[in-house]
């Protein structure tokens, strides 16, 4: 008798187990179901992408994107995307938006990031004036220029000594570059 109950728990244990298992696999099933239901296809970036860079066709792919969390702007066909060029940097998987898109025809590279009617210039800087290397891309900083003193002959033999000056030539420029790297989310006209 006593065996008998063993195995009639032991069968009761195994069904409700296996019935609790099934609950969780049809749980889980019926859940990426409705997700299924509630996501929108959204293009998105396969790989990292620099601004100023133009998208090729391996770059993006469709991806669905949950309905109730799509960013304004997202890009939901890849129509007239090929070519076009970054205003600003992509991750991987991240969406891409209609506002991180120039418009057709934009150049690339460090062109395309200067603004209308602005130049740009390079500057030469040693590791210490570059601030050993603190300054990066997209960063704002003051161009300063310095004039060493000099020394001269005066009356009667005395020199007369001019000090070393600063002159702040200009002020709250955005830095586009740093050596080879131009690589930040800066957009044009900021």
């Amino acid at each position: 008798m006593q065996g008998k109950a063993f195995w009639v728990g032991a069968l009761g244990l195994c069904l409700a187990l296996g019935g609790a298992f099934g609950m969780s696999r049809w749980h889980q099933y019926a859940l990426e179901a409705e997700r299924q239901r509630s996501s929108t296809p959204v293009l998105v970036a396969l790989r990292a992408l620099n601004q100023g860079e133009a998208l090729g066709p391996f770059d993006f792919r469709m991806s669905a994107w949950p309905s109730d969390a799509l960013p304004e702007g997202a890009v939901l066909d890849s129509a007239g995307v090929e070519g076009r060029v970054l205003n600003a940097s992509l991750q991987a998987g991240e969406p891409i938006l209609l506002g991180k898109l120039a418009p057709v025809g934009a150049a690339t590279g460090l062109v395309q990031r200067i603004s209308l009617g602005h130049r740009a210039i390079s500057l030469k800087v040693s590791e210490a004036s570059g601030v050993n290397g603190f300054v990066q891309p997209g960063h704002r900083v003051d161009v300063i220029a310095y004039l060493p003193g000099s020394a001269s002959a005066g009356l009667a033999g005395l020199s007369a000594h001019s000090p070393a000056k600063t002159r702040s030539l200009i002020q709250d420029v955005l830095v586009l570059a740093v050596d080879r790297e131009a690589q930040s989310d800066c957009y044009p006209g900021n």
